[in-house]
């Protein structure tokens, strides 16, 4: 290819022409070289939504915590390409080639080689990427945006209770269940939850996984009634927030992650919707990590500000255990020689707070806590280098007394089903079933707090279909 270049260069009369054409051969390959030495994966359709997603301050903290010495390494690889093809360029011919210039064809195949063998060429895949794949999936997102009537209407056969209540959805961010106590895990990381877990109203499951590692990805199913095992197109699947107001629920959601603006990010249209909502960092305001409040306690006053109704379906989004992992915790929660683990021991800390909030307030029934992904300790959850442990999650759920009470045997029914394998894009089907919402939209099938729930482990899956979990 070196070669090849070289002749056609030598028909280029003009300079700037040959270093546009140079510079426009070399970016793919340099990007996806740049892109595998710092995350060890292939570059794909997964990878190239999240970039469109990040804003600025992540970018820069995942480079900080990315960054190793190849990159130098490959930039300073095509500068030298680049000089050691154009000099001494005339003396290149058709007829008669100067041994300098072959030698100089050869330095640079061998040096291709040696860079392409060193990372693995066969992992590369470097032309595997789809960008229609990827352009199709944002195309559906914006189509979702657009067809909330549809959605609506085509929900038929709504039933539901006009019984006072206050539904709480936590949702976890980059939660690896293997490093929390409260499901076996070495370090006391949960110590909250190890008790919470004791309580005879709670219920943990111990199969959870998310349907896969992207954030953007997870939730366009976690919130929404298309999964894995069913064919609706995303732009028709009503979602949990629509539904929930169509019974007549007050839906309220905060977030401490980055809005990235209300109408141009997915992520921000899938809760548009609510009722009240609130992003308590806003796209160009802010660090990714806030250094003045970079926290999730910062969502509990919050609560406080809200306007409930009497009935409620309140979400709360955290920031998690999301790398940077230092900056997810105060001073205070320095505690374990992990960073993880301490994002992990201080989201205890949230959650137990969150809990003795909620379940003060008036017509309060249940908590749900669920982590949209979990988190490789080297990976993070780049889905291009996926481990299992991206997508073991924790999932659990808290119930008060009054609920228990009217739901007798349905709550026997989840207690039942604790230990049965899950995908956290059946969370629609959970909540609207404990919520009571009845309609067309309905999958018993799919609803772990039913009896008709298929707990047959060989169905269940991860990374959209591509990956079961029994693999």
């Amino acid at each position: 290819m070196a070669f090849v270049l070289l002749i056609v260069f030598r028909l280029i009369k003009f300079k700037i022409a040959r270093i546009l054409l140079f510079v426009l051969m070399i970016i793919p390959s340099a990007f996806y070289l740049v892109y595998f030495s710092q995350t060890g994966g292939v570059f794909n359709e997964y990878s190239l939504i999240a970039i469109l997603q990040s804003e600025p301050g992540e970018a820069i903290e995942y480079l900080n915590t990315k960054f190793n010495l190849y990159l130098p390494l490959i930039i300073a690889f095509f500068i030298l390409s680049y000089f050691v093809i154009f000099s001494n360029f005339e003396r290149l011919n058709f007829v008669k080639f100067d041994f300098g210039a072959v030698l100089k064809v050869a330095i640079c195949v061998l040096l291709a080689f040696d860079i392409f063998t060193k990372f693995n060429f066969r992992k590369m895949q470097i032309y595997a990427i789809s960008l229609d794949k990827a352009n199709e999936f944002l195309q559906s997102l914006d189509k979702f945006k657009q067809n909330e009537n549809e959605r609506i209407s085509g929900v038929k056969n709504l039933k539901f209770s006009d019984e006072k209540a206050l539904y709480v959805l936590v949702i976890g961010e980059s939660q690896n269940k293997n490093h929390m106590s409260v499901y076996g895990y070495k370090h006391d990381t949960t110590p909250f939850l190890r008790e919470f877990a004791k309580q005879g109203n709670s219920v943990f499951f111990t199969n959870a996984f998310s349907n896969h590692s992207f954030t953007i990805h997870v939730l366009y199913q976690f919130m929404t009634a298309r999964n894995q095992y069913n064919e609706i197109p995303q732009e028709k699947a009503i979602s949990l927030i629509e539904l929930a107001k169509m019974a007549n629920f007050e839906t309220i959601y905060i977030s401490n992650q980055a809005k990235h603006g209300i109408y141009g990010s997915p992520l921000s249209m899938l809760f548009a919707s609510a009722n009240q909502k609130f992003w308590l960092t806003a796209l160009g305001t802010d660090r990714f990590h806030r250094p003045e409040e970079p926290y999730d306690e910062k969502i509990l006053p919050k609560i406080d500000e809200m306007k409930f109704g009497d009935k409620t379906l309140l979400i709360l989004h955290l920031m998690g255990a999301h790398w940077k992992y230092e900056a997810r915790y105060p001073k205070d929660f320095v505690k374990f020689e992990s960073k993880y683990d301490n994002a992990v021991f201080y989201n205890d800390f949230i959650v137990q707070k969150i809990y003795e909030k909620v379940r003060k307030m008036p017509n309060f029934k249940a908590l749900v806590y669920c982590a949209d992904h979990g988190e490789d300790m080297l990976y993070q959850h780049d889905s291009s280098n996926f481990t299992m442990d991206m997508a073991q999650i924790p999932f659990f759920a808290y119930f008060s007394d009054d609920w228990i009470a009217l739901n007798s045997q349905k709550f026997a029914q989840i207690k039942a089903n604790a230990n049965e394998y899950f995908t956290n894009d059946l969370i629609f089907n959970f909540i609207s079933g404990i919520m009571g919402i009845k309609s067309s939209v309905d999958e018993p099938y799919n609803d772990i707090s039913g009896e008709f729930y298929d707990a047959n482990k060989s169905r269940f899956k991860t990374l959209h279909g591509k990956r079961k979990i029994l693999e």
